[in-house]
């Protein structure tokens, strides 16, 4: 592809005439990218031929480096990013959905399990939920739970912890919610002296078109939270750091 243009081009860089790009695309192999630019010359993605290896140049440079294998329940990779570098592994259950049907119970009900190690990062982390299948007809009765739990070490939070647990309800046009939670960094913006609390439970009245319940947060021991009665009309009640 070529443009010649120097009446445009020339505003993006003085003296600059045409604009040349270049793609070179070798199915499962390579992808390559060439410019004439000053600042951006091009990319370049290819195998190395060692397995899965892939490198990614930008501007004839190395960016990153990185493997990865996947399973009938699993997906894992190094990337490499000079000295440092990073190792995710996922793991859920049961094989990777192939049609609608296991698609719909992949996604109904799971545990998904993600163990990272690096040379400045580690997380473990595991996400499991279990859920009726959704109608959207807010009469008939749906449940479902999520559960989340974390737990780390990088460089912007130090050691770090994260636990969110959430059930939920539908029936009779009435949506019922309980959400709560702990999360302890070590340093960053978010460091606290203790655990900052979450606790979100209310309810949803379609009928009444009524929100009643209560939203807080509790950092360093003092509350933060809204609270709403019940009524459409009654005014909710706020406490900002008690």
């Amino acid at each position: 592809f070529e443009l010649f243009a120097p009446a445009l081009l020339g505003n993006v860089k003085p003296g600059m005439t045409e604009a040349k790009i270049s793609v070179a695309h070798n199915p499962g192999q390579s992808l390559e990218m060439k410019t004439n630019f000053q600042k951006f010359t091009g990319f370049k993605i290819y195998k190395t031929g060692s397995g899965n290896e892939r490198k990614v140049e930008v501007n004839g440079k190395e960016l990153v480096m990185g493997d990865y294998t996947l399973t009938d329940n699993s997906f894992s990779t190094k990337l490499t990013v000079g000295a440092d570098y990073l190792e995710p592994k996922i793991t859920w259950e049961g094989k990777l959905p192939q049609n609608k049907a296991e698609a719909e119970a992949f996604l109904l009900k799971n545990n998904i399990v993600v163990k990272v190690a690096g040379f400045k990062r580690i997380l473990d982390l595991s996400l499991n939920w279990k859920m009726t299948k959704p109608d959207f007809n807010f009469g008939t009765p749906e449940n479902g739970k999520i559960s989340l739990n974390a737990v780390g070490h990088n460089p912007r939070w130090g050691d770090y912890s994260l636990s969110r647990d959430a059930t939920w309800k539908v029936e009779n046009k009435v949506i019922e919610v309980h959400w709560t939670g702990l999360a302890k960094f070590a340093q960053g913006r978010l460091a606290t002296a203790t655990p900052i609390e979450t606790a979100f439970n209310f309810k949803i009245l379609l009928d009444k078109a009524d929100l009643i319940g209560k939203f807080m947060k509790k950092v360093n021991g003092k509350e933060y939270s809204i609270d709403f009665p019940e009524g459409s009309g009654v005014m909710p009640k706020i406490v900002m750091g008690q």
